[in-house]
């Protein structure tokens, strides 16, 4: 099953959506997915009116049937109560409709405050909140149903503090609350450590696990600024924890940063996967482009590493088009061979 859904939403006196759709990709003769239809989509209105009509597609010959919604909310969200449930193939778009929205709702966005984490939480509170204050619980859940995975913890995190770390356990109140601790070696000496002596950076990193441990197979987990508190020579290592647990457990990860030492601790075909944002110099808004795909990429990667690219300017200039003249010729000509 192969889903298009696309949302624009305006932003200007109020909020609003300003359109929306939903296709589906269906096999041509052939058998290839590559074929687009239409499920639903809006219909352009004036900028003044609270509601929006909708369009879709009843897989009959004339003129698509529509219904109305309200502008200020998504039309996914009102499907349920809006779209007729007559035909197999309304019913068909309402259900494909729960998919998408079924699919939004796993989304995790992580913004571990390392602050919350250091707390005792219920035991039962076992699904990872936003802030990740729950952590100990999480993670309490997570080593109780599968005990092998202490040690890929274990693993990652022993690269990050200057001591030695040898085991992670946790402590349970009468009242069922439990808190993170950890076993540390420093010299001779070995002691226990409570959630709340564990420094911000390694906090973060736990629950940066955690999202990925326990979140559904093929959901989406965004984390923002996903090394702030971690030493720039640890970057390496939060880099391939996180491609290493998302891929293990088929997690679909989106992540920011502004850190140059983590973008030079990317190597090879992963620069595939970097997405620069910047701001559009005419409209305003913000948009989007894949690095790779950026004309003065190759000459960039041949010269510097990414993080330095970014701290020298040259990615700015590259997504304004500020290329030298002989730059440009020469890409034409390349293109030309």
């Amino acid at each position: 099953m192969y889903l298009d859904y696309e949302l624009s939403i305006a932003v200007r006196d109020r909020i609003y959506v300003e359109s929306e759709s939903l296709h589906e990709m269906v096999p041509t003769r052939h058998g290839e997915l590559r074929r687009k239809r239409m499920l639903f989509q809006t219909v352009p209105s004036r900028q003044t009116s609270g509601d929006i009509s909708v369009e879709y597609n009843n897989l009959k010959r004339g003129a698509n049937p529509q219904f109305t919604c309200l502008k200020f909310q998504s039309v996914l969200s009102q499907m349920e109560s809006r779209l007729p449930k007559r035909t197999a193939a309304e019913k068909h778009i309402l259900n494909m409709s729960h998919v998408v929205a079924r699919q939004l709702q796993k989304v995790l966005f992580l913004d571990p405050i390392p602050h919350d984490m250091r707390d005792y939480v219920p035991r039962t509170s076992v699904e990872l909140v936003p802030s990740a204050s729950n952590l100990s619980a999480v993670l309490a859940k997570i080593v109780q149903d599968e005990p092998a995975i202490k040690e890929v913890i274990l693993r990652y995190l022993r690269q990050l503090p200057d001591q030695e770390i040898l085991d992670l356990d946790f402590v349970d109140t009468p009242l069922g609350d439990v808190m993170l601790t950890v076993l540390e070696k420093s010299g001779e000496q070995t002691y226990w450590i409570d959630a709340r002596g564990l420094s911000d950076g390694t906090l973060r990193t736990l629950a940066v696990m955690a999202a990925l441990l326990s979140e559904e197979e093929d959901s989406l987990v965004v984390i923002e600024e996903v090394d702030n508190g971690l030493h720039p020579s640890k970057a390496r290592t939060i880099l391939s924890l996180l491609m290493e647990l998302s891929s293990q457990r088929n997690i679909h990860l989106l992540v920011t940063t502004h850190n140059p030492a983590l973008l030079n601790a990317i190597q090879g075909r992963e620069a595939a996967g970097v997405v620069v944002c910047y701001r559009h110099p005419e409209k305003g808004d913000s948009r989007f482009v894949s690095l790779v795909d950026l004309d003065e990429y190759l000459r960039i990667a041949s010269h510097e590493r990414i993080g330095d690219a970014m701290e020298s300017g040259q990615i700015a200039r590259a997504v304004r088009g500020q290329v030298p003249q002989t730059h440009r010729d020469a890409l034409e000509w390349l293109k030309s061979l």
